[in-house]
């Protein structure tokens, strides 16, 4: 019964198959941040796996959720990210990891007068 494993064998997650299973999300090919948040914009879903999960998950995921968001909004506040030229299609490649479009972007100072 069940599948066996031989020993010394490397055992893989599909957490990007995880993430985007439409039995778990509503609408996976959209980006829609909010859909992790609650009414009182706390972070929900235990389903999302990136910081690993129960007694042995990330001990520093509220570090790194705390420096990703302070780096980004400092980004977002400082800069107009606008992409060099339209793409037409943003969707990757799957292979054993997920592969981005290429996708160059301008970052304009949002103030004129730091810039200079």
């Amino acid at each position: 019964m069940g599948v066996g494993i031989k020993k010394n064998s490397l055992i893989v997650f599909n957490f990007f198959g995880n993430h985007i299973d439409p039995d778990k999300w509503k609408d996976p090919d959209i980006f829609k941040p909010e859909r992790f948040l609650d009414g009182d914009q706390n972070f929900v879903k235990p389903e999302l796996f990136t910081f690993g999960y129960g007694r042995r998950s990330c001990i520093g995921e509220h570090v790194a959720r705390s420096q990703l968001f302070i780096f980004l909004t400092s980004i977002l506040q400082s800069f107009n990210i606008l992409p060099q030229k339209k793409l037409d299609n943003l969707r990757g490649n799957l292979n054993i990891g997920y592969r981005c479009v290429e996708c160059k972007v301008i970052f304009e100072p949002r103030d004129k007068l730091k810039a200079a």
